[in-house]
């Protein structure tokens, strides 16, 4: 027997169809040619298929709205008789802020949790995070990237884990802060063997409360990492110069995390071309050390437009490193541009320092070095938009 979401579908497309035009017939064809193909599967297969197989197959697509593809791949994972469970679940995820097409990416990939108790085992873990603080903006992103919020334990694993972060961090709005890129690590990772000791190394070395919640809220893989090789990375930061007690300590430790040794001689090597000494390396690694986690070519396509296009020397980069780490087509070309025209026409002095500009918010640059300028040079925000050649105002 045809299944009622087939015979649904192909009413509806008979209703509007021009029986007088063939070229709709044709149309009509070709877009039903998926389900009917789908179709005859399911009647091959009908005598051995359960009746529970088939309702699962017509719920997804009516309630969740999965093409009939997906809801026959999605029903060899999960098949239930009534509506009932999964009926309490999607209720309850649209209770908390979850939109259709959330609810079908988080089904999509875990499709047993239609079978799960909800009011038991769902709703007290999504009050509890709502009661921490994750706003229901967030909360339905934060459960789809990471489903294994929902799966563990809240008496055994979650509640425990989130008093040890608490005790790390200054503030709820910091732990939030974690879980936006940290999920998986506070849920997988071993925090007393883990999170705990390394942070104890960081205030150890005198690292300041401020610096190791920047560490737990925008590095927490590195917070959670295996405590052995934490200790050494935030060991080979200080031999390299690092202060403790300022925050790109962090930036460091975080760099040196992705980073052997051998990786780190390869990356000074590569800046050997360009003048840098070893020496004038580690000073711009201290300076940002960000950079060095840059691939090779990205630093070589900024090199070489800042020395060979720009004429700036590579010394002036190693002073100033941080202008490696800013979009070369949205922010470093369009002011070099805008500089070398205005210091063609000796509007600005020729030992303009890098820093001067480049650090600048956008609306500062744009009054400090075009609108400023529009008098003597017209054609400026055309320049600095990419709609005019530099060149041609030299």
């Amino acid at each position: 027997m045809m299944p009622n979401f087939l015979i649904s579908r192909l009413a509806s497309s008979f209703k509007t169809l021009n029986l007088n035009n063939p070229k709709s017939q044709l149309n009509l064809l070709q877009q039903h040619k998926s389900h009917l193909i789908f179709f005859n599967s399911l009647a091959t297969k009908d005598t051995k298929r359960p009746k529970d197989h088939n309702f699962t197959i017509s719920y997804l697509i009516a309630e969740c709205g999965f093409s009939p593809e997906t809801a026959a791949l999605l029903s060899q994972k999960v098949q239930f008789k009534t509506p009932e469970k999964p009926n309490a679940v999607l209720a309850l995820l649209r209770q908390y802020g979850f939109s259709d097409t959330q609810i079908a990416k988080f089904i999509q990939k875990r499709p047993l949790f239609l079978l799960t108790d909800a009011e038991k085992i769902i709703k007290p873990k999504l009050m509890f995070f709502s009661s921490i603080g994750i706003p229901r903006v967030l909360l339905p992103k934060l459960v789809i990237e990471n489903q294994n919020l929902l799966a563990r334990s809240l008496e055994k694993c979650l509640i425990p884990r989130y008093e040890v972060l608490k005790s790390v961090v200054r503030s709820e709005q910091e732990i939030v802060c974690s879980l936006k890129r940290g999920a998986m690590a506070f849920v997988l990772c071993d925090v007393m063997k883990n999170l705990i000791p390394n942070t104890k190394v960081l205030r150890d070395l005198g690292v300041p409360q401020s610096s190791i919640s920047l560490l737990v809220m925008f590095h927490p893989s590195e917070a959670f990492m295996n405590h052995e090789r934490f200790a050494k990375c935030v060991k080979l930061a200080k031999e390299m110069g690092f202060d403790p007690n300022k925050c790109n300590f962090i930036s460091a430790v975080h760099v040196l995390s992705h980073m052997d040794c051998a990786k780190m001689d390869r990356k000074m090597k590569s800046l050997e071309k360009w003048g840098w000494s070893k020496e004038v390396s580690l000073s711009s690694f201290r300076k940002f050390p960000t950079f060095m986690s840059y691939s090779p070519e990205r630093i070589g396509r900024a090199m070489r437009f800042l020395v060979e296009d720009m004429g700036w020397s590579s010394e002036d980069i190693a002073r100033f490193p941080t202008t490696l780490g800013y979009s070369l087509e949205k922010r470093v070309i369009p002011r070099c541009h805008v500089i070398k025209v205005l210091k063609s026409k000796r509007l600005v002095k020729d030992q303009l320092c890098l820093a001067t500009f480049m650090c600048m918010k956008e609306e500062e640059f744009l009054e400090d070095f075009v609108t400023k300028y529009l008098d003597q040079v017209p054609l400026l925000p055309k320049v600095y938009q990419g709609l005019v050649d530099y060149k041609d105002l030299l």
